[in-house]
């Protein structure tokens, strides 16, 4: 035991050489940023015209950057949706720039420069984004589990989990930093998120909403 416990660390095997194994490894190191990193810049390195090297950095965001020791959720992708969930937690100025960057990223305006199909490209990220912001930050939230005493249920958690995404839909719908069809488009990706969290059980959060845009959102099913 004292031997596993101080012994010298095993190295780390070496990073496979083709881009596209590079892309595959980096979705299995989730619990590692950093080599996570590695392995999706050197894709990129070695295949910089690959539309899936270049989106899996996108993605990334800035994880595997900073210290090791010291944990930040505003590495996480995702966090640019957090200023739609709760605008109170920032100014006018940080909100916008969060906001923006979902948007007007260089590295998503590259990929959309190199997708066949920009709008379904957008689309499609704009889906990744959302679904990884309620896994995250909403399903994966104390804050949000319904949990009282410790215990939840299934309805206490659906409850839990409802206002929130109702308020990322609404502050999405009525945003303030998008054009009509980026409000449109983060608002189908959100909805559709929102959904897949509550199993299609929509009553809570549409009932959250404004009622002509929880109409709009129901039609839309």
């Amino acid at each position: 035991m004292i031997f596993r416990l101080f012994g010298k660390r095993a190295p780390e095997p070496p990073l496979p050489e083709d881009p596209d194994a590079l892309v595959a490894l980096s979705d299995t190191l989730v619990n590692d940023p950093w080599r996570r990193r590695q392995a999706v810049e050197k894709a990129v390195s070695a295949a910089p015209d690959s539309l899936k090297a270049q989106y899996a950095l996108l993605m990334l965001g800035q994880l595997g950057t900073g210290r090791k020791d010291r944990a930040d959720f505003s590495q996480i992708k995702s966090y640019i949706l957090t200023p739609l969930e709760r605008p109170g937690d920032f100014d006018g100025a940080e909100a916008r720039r969060l906001i923006r960057e979902i948007f007007d990223h260089p590295l998503l305006l590259k990929c959309l420069s190199m997708a066949e199909d920009p709008d379904r490209f957008l689309r499609s990220y704009l889906k990744d984004l959302a679904n990884e912001y309620a896994e995250l930050f909403i399903a994966g939230s104390s804050a949000h589990s319904g949990a009282a005493l410790g215990f939840s249920t299934p309805a206490s958690r659906l409850k839990g989990i409802s206002a929130p995404l109702a308020n990322m839909i609404s502050g999405a719908a009525s945003c303030p930093y998008l054009g009509a069809e980026e409000r449109r488009l983060l608002t189908a990706a959100l909805d559709g998120a929102a959904r897949r969290l509550t199993g299609g059980d929509m009553k809570l959060v549409y009932g959250a909403l404004e009622p002509d845009l929880a109409r709009r959102l129901r039609e839309a099913e």
